[in-house]
């Protein structure tokens, strides 16, 4: 199973990260050390070892804090330890980390759910003006009715 990872700051998107199975064991770090294997540096306030997300042999993903002061938050909810899903968006410290998965081998998620994912991700981040993009994105997924 891949792993897939969008690292979001201020609205910006500040790069993306893959993990597959082969390249990492079961575990992915997340933090500031050496050691992690998503490193963030530039945020004061994420720990050396802020959490950890886990595979299962059954392909499940979890995400556990490892004890850190700020807390890890997934879809804004501040959580210990949490099943994740594919366009579940995690934020430790003022970083938002949107991880995307396929447990059937494909690439990606779905596009229409991952673009809602985003969308939300930034809401967070950018409020007001956001939700006026959120609006304009259900729009188009709306289709004419017919007045016949």
């Amino acid at each position: 199973m891949k792993l897939r990872f969008e690292i979001w700051r201020g609205g910006d998107l500040i790069r993306v990260e893959s993990f597959d199975s082969k390249s990492v064991e079961s575990v992915v770090k997340i933090g500031k050390a050496a050691h992690a294997h998503l490193r963030i540096e530039d945020d004061p306030d994420i720990s050396r070892t802020h959490a950890v997300i886990e595979r299962d042999v059954g392909n499940n993903v979890f995400i556990i804090d490892i004890g850190s002061f700020r807390g890890t938050f997934v879809n804004g909810q501040k959580v210990n330890k949490a099943t994740l899903n594919s366009g579940d968006c995690i934020q430790i410290g003022t970083t938002f980390i949107t991880v995307t998965f396929d447990k059937s081998g494909r690439s990606d998620a779905p596009e229409r759910e991952r673009a809602e994912r985003l969308v939300d991700d930034i809401m967070l981040v950018k409020g007001e003006r956001a939700l006026e993009r959120r609006i304009a994105i259900a729009l188009s997924y709306l289709k004419p009715i017919d007045d016949n």
